[in-house]
């Protein structure tokens, strides 16, 4: 007799269906719950003061979110990649000192860095500043970064820190400059 005429086989059909349904609808359930967390909003950080357009690819760290009222830190990954977008609600100074007092807190917080040059950049419309950076780290050994810097008239200023492990940050340089070429300030 074969397995299609066996009536104890078709009786184990529908239900063997209903089980692998059951599961395909849990496990669907938390893959898509998964991606609706750590999806990232069509754009970043606080209305009315800074905020970027992520391109496709990069997922907010909600946990690592921080803000004092005067600035709002948000944190986006994308592989190895960091990026902590800061927004500075009333930055009182030139992009040029603000980023000044940026690296000084990443000294603070370093082993051992090396620093270029400001070089003027736009962002969002507005003259801004970039700096690299590469060195060790206490938490992440050997690093390279990228930050920009850029305050409106009215004062709103924006830092992206775009930083990944030594030879990485190559693969999201692009993503970095569109981020801060397409920010909204002020």
């Amino acid at each position: 007799m074969s397995a299609a005429s066996d009536p104890r086989a078709r009786r184990w059909a529908p239900i063997v269906a209903v089980v692998a349904t059951i599961a395909a609808l849990t496990v669907g359930g938390r893959v898509a719950a998964t991606i609706a967390r750590d999806a990232v909003p069509a754009t970043v950080g606080v209305d009315g003061v800074a905020t970027i357009e992520p391109p496709p690819g990069w997922t907010e760290n909600v946990e690592a979110r921080r803000g004092d009222g005067a600035s709002q830190r948000f944190v986006l990954t994308k592989g190895s990649a960091i990026v902590a977008v800061t927004a500075v609600e009333d930055a009182e100074v030139a992009a040029p000192t603000l980023a000044a007092r940026y690296r000084l807190a990443l000294e603070e917080r370093a082993i051992h860095l090396v620093w270029t040059r400001l070089e003027p950049v736009a962002v969002g419309g507005l003259p801004g500043v970039r700096f690299s950076y590469g060195g060790l780290t206490s938490r992440a050994g050997d690093v390279e970064g990228v930050v920009t810097v850029a305050v409106s008239p009215g004062g709103s200023g924006l830092i992206l820190d775009g930083v990944a492990p030594e030879g990485a940050l190559a693969a999201v340089a692009g993503d970095l400059a569109a981020m801060a070429e397409g920010a909204h300030i002020g």
